[in-house]
């Protein structure tokens, strides 16, 4: 007896433990799709918070139909487990490979999904070698509200899994097919859920909706790849249905198209079409949206229009396709007369075989801020006119048309094109540059749009700092403008730096303002230049910044300011003289004239405000000594004594406090003992302002 009671025992707390481990965790949970997933609230299944045990099932391949099903002692067959499900019953699959079809006849119920899944991540196996039907895991007509995961299914000559027509609420999750006619083979449904699938190697499509409709429903995080067979499968293929999202799905190496979409209202959202024979995407369905997808490598165009409607594309990159000799988009249907209403936002087309078509029923009802590079000669056909890079470059093609005014021909720079890495390379041009509006809200992988200053073009948002713009500076400028001119006017240079492989500094706009609280004007625009010759007003302080461009039109930041002082001419009325001076017409000296003296005691004195004066001079052989008084405060003996003449130079300058300040300079009648005379010239005062 005691043997008895300690296997019950233990049966009840094992029994307790896979309870609690693998359902209790999960009540009131929402396990299989989003609810706020437009038109999917029908999917949404909860588990009940009290669970009938009796409603759990099992099966095995070590198991015995003639058992109760239980965990203890499960089934041995799928099918015969599956016809005893009920409302709210859940079946899980142990490891091991079934060689069997299955025919699901039973449904469940909003509040009550009947549920199939796999057990703890084993690995079971639908295995159709040897076995009479066609056909593997079938949802038989008008079954709802059922659940499947986590199954593999292979060897099946016509469909992995089916769903029979007037199927609603089924959600198919990690379901993987390989080996089969068709992978998963939709006739009609509503509120289907497809997710984490893979669907591979078959000889038929990996997803096929058809007759249908498929209305309401969401694909998302599964592949459909290397299908092929003399038919030509594509990827993905949907006869009829509406309201479908699709999203985060891969296309891949099908031996025909990666989408074939005839449904309206679709979205194809985040997704990537690679290396498949035909098509990219092939669309015939009115109310089509592509947004953030990848498509490159693809046999013929990447995005291809042969239906009328309306085709909305958004942030996508279109590369490297049309390698049988097509374009990268094409939107020319041969059998329909509909027009077909077309927008292009934030794209990039590049490295395509032929750029982008448009055939004479084609309404391009938008197109901006789109990146072009495929072919030189013709990036854009339009009917039977063809648009050249540089004839959109230069605008002709948004002059004839009204579209792309913001749209340009460059190398977007990918961070390596040739191993398929298509995030924007630093400075790619594609960075802050498109549309704000209008725009998805997020890149191909989730990030949050904007990440810098603006919107990247493309699928692929950039982190700030992505961008490294060129560096400029003023390189030389006059502290006086007598310095280096007689005149009024003077030299500035500046130069620029990019510190990025590739980049190149292309231009530079150079802006100047009078006195320090003056307004910054512009003064030489997008110039290729490094120096220019600048007219200043005498008597006022001229500050200069520059920014710089690189060859992908990025602009830098302004550069620090530097400022060239404009002296007041000896001959101004607002500079007072006492005593004997004379006046003279030098050639050397600033505006051509100079005052001089040798009488002692004789004087010259200003009245300023500012925060630096200076006293512009000549000096030479015969030249002597002054005193000068700031304030009325002696401050220095200053000897102008050279064994050259030197002219225009400053020989007495003082930092001020931006006060009202008066300078007097006084003839010393003295002299450094090797000067030849005691002569003092004044001809300028300089006053930062």
């Amino acid at each position: 007896m005691k043997p008895l009671i300690i296997v019950g025992a233990l049966f009840l707390l094992a029994w307790l433990f896979i309870y609690y481990r693998y359902f209790r965790e999960n009540k009131e949970k929402d396990v299989y799709a989003n609810s706020n997933d437009k038109g999917l609230e029908n999917t949404v299944f909860y588990i009940n918070e009290e669970i009938n045990e009796s409603l759990i099932y099992s099966v095995a391949v070590w198991g015995d139909d003639n058992n109760t099903g239980s965990l203890a002692s499960p089934w041995k067959t799928l099918q015969h487990a599956v016809n005893h499900l009920q409302p709210g019953g859940k079946l899980l699959i142990r490891e091991g490979s079934y060689k069997e079809y299955v025919s699901l006849k039973r449904s469940g119920t909003s509040e009550n999904p009947i549920i199939v899944g796999v057990f703890q991540n084993e690995e079971a196996v639908l295995d159709g070698e040897g076995v009479g039907s066609k056909y593997g895991f079938n949802f038989e007509f008008g079954v709802s509200f059922v659940s499947l995961s986590g199954l593999k299914v292979k060897n099946f000559k016509k469909y992995g899994v089916a769903l029979w027509g007037e199927n609603r609420s089924i959600v198919i999750n990690n379901v993987e097919v390989q080996g089969c006619g068709t992978g998963l083979h939709i006739i009609s449904a509503v509120n289907l859920v497809i997710e984490n699938c893979s669907l591979y190697n078959n000889k038929g499509p990996g997803m096929v909706v058809s007759p249908g409709p498929l209305d309401n429903a969401r694909i998302a995080y599964t592949r459909s790849s290397h299908n092929e067979s003399p038919e030509n499968p594509d990827g993905f293929v949907l006869d009829s249905g509406k309201d479908i999202m699709i999203e985060k799905c891969v296309a891949e190496y099908n031996a025909g198209s990666g989408f074939s979409c005839s449904s309206t209202d679709t979205v194809i959202s985040a997704c990537i079409m690679r290396d498949n024979s035909y098509y990219g995407v092939k669309c015939l369905g009115e109310g089509c949206k592509l947004v953030n997808c990848v498509i490159d490598n693809n046999g013929m165009a990447g995005f291809a229009i042969q239906g009328g409607g309306t085709y909305d594309l958004s942030n996508n990159l279109i590369v490297s396709c049309g390698l049988k000799g097509d374009y990268g988009l094409e939107a020319n249907p041969q059998f329909y007369t509909a027009p077909i209403r077309v927008l292009l936002i934030n794209n990039i087309f590049a490295y395509n075989y032929e750029g982008v078509h448009f055939g004479s029923s084609a309404l391009l009802e938008k197109e901006d801020y789109n990146i072009y590079w495929s072919r030189e000669d013709a990036e854009i056909y339009m009917d039977s006119r063809k648009y050249s890079r540089g004839e959109i470059n230069e605008r002709v093609w948004y002059k004839e048309t009204g579209r792309g005014e913001h749209s340009f021909c460059r190398d977007p720079r990918f961070v390596d094109l040739s191993c398929r890495d298509y995030r924007l390379a630093k400075n790619s041009p594609a960075i802050d540059r498109g549309a704000k509006e209008g725009v998805p809200g997020a890149d191909i992988n989730g990030s949050v749009r904007p990440l810098g200053g603006g919107i990247d073009i493309g699928p692929y948002e950039l982190a700030e700092g992505s961008l490294v713009p060129p560096v400029a500076r003023i390189t030389d400028t006059p502290a006086y403008s007598s310095n280096s001119s007689n005149s009024l006017e003077f030299s500035v240079k500046w130069e620029g730096f990019i510190y990025i492989e590739g980049g190149e500094v292309a231009g530079y706009n150079v802006q100047f303002k009078d006195g320090a609280g003056g307004t910054w004007q512009n003064w030489l625009e997008e110039t290729t230049e490094v120096e220019g010759v600048f007219c200043g007003i005498s008597g006022h302080t001229f500050y200069f910044r520059v920014r710089a461009k690189d060859n992908l039109g990025n602009w830098g930041n302004w550069s620090d300011s530097r400022y060239t002082v404009v002296p007041i001419d000896d001959q101004s009325p607002l500079i007072k003289y006492e005593g004997n001076w004379q006046f003279i017409n030098s050639e050397e000296s600033y505006i051509n004239t100079l005052s001089y003296s040798a009488s002692p005691g004789a004087a010259v004195s200003f009245r300023f405000t500012g925060t630096e004066a200076a006293w512009i001079s000549t000096i030479g052989p015969d030249r002597g000594q002054a005193l000068v008084y700031l304030d009325d405060v002696s401050q220095n003996i200053v000897d102008l004594y050279c064994e050259t003449y030197r002219y225009r130079r400053s020989v007495f300058s003082s930092c001020l406090d931006g006060r009202p300040h008066t300078i007097r300079i006084v003839v010393a009648g003295t002299k450094n003992e090797r000067s030849s005379g005691c002569r003092v010239d004044f001809d300028a005062i300089a006053v930062k302002s």
